[in-house]
């Protein structure tokens, strides 16, 4: 189920033949494809405490890690994973902590709100079903950075 402000944006006219609809039209029919996939990338003041909230506290694992000076904690850019969810953090200071926001499909958002509160996880509220299709609970990070997690309710237990 498309989000409204995704279906605002395919309703909209296209003002020239070369829109993104032509585009992808000519994308396709050269059987290729330009874009794979988007990684959100969130800023945080210290990259320890974000990895033990991301690693242990969501169940990320951290698939990799870099510092300039490998003496020093941060700053740190972390890749990280959980199914097929992939975020990147770091505490590179080219931004403001905390400004980010992350929205991440999952398949039973009742399962993860359970498993969330059982590791300490502050949790905004129980799931609530949104009037665009999904079901929805909010965390955030202790930088104040918002994750989403969704479920389509197509896919919600009944």
């Amino acid at each position: 189920m498309l989000h409204p402000a995704d279906r605002a944006m395919m309703s909209r006219p296209h003002e020239s033949a070369e829109g993104p609809r032509e585009l992808a039209q000519a994308k396709s029919a050269e059987g290729c494809d330009m874009f794979q996939t988007a990684i959100p990338v969130l800023q945080v003041s210290g990259s320890t405490r974000a990895e033990e909230f991301y690693c242990q506290r969501l169940g990320f694992t951290l698939l990799s890690s870099w510092r300039p000076d490998e003496t020093k904690d941060d700053p740190r850019y972390m890749t990280l994973a959980r199914d097929g969810a992939r975020l990147h953090v770091h505490s590179f200071q080219s931004g403001t902590a905390g400004a980010a926001a992350v929205y991440v499909f999952v398949d039973d958002v009742d399962s993860l709100y359970a498993e969330l509160l059982s590791n300490g996880v502050p949790v905004s509220g129980p799931p609530i079903d949104q009037s665009w299709g999904t079901r929805e609970i909010v965390v955030r990070d202790p930088d104040r950075n918002v994750v989403t997690f969704g479920q389509s309710r197509s896919r919600s237990k009944e």
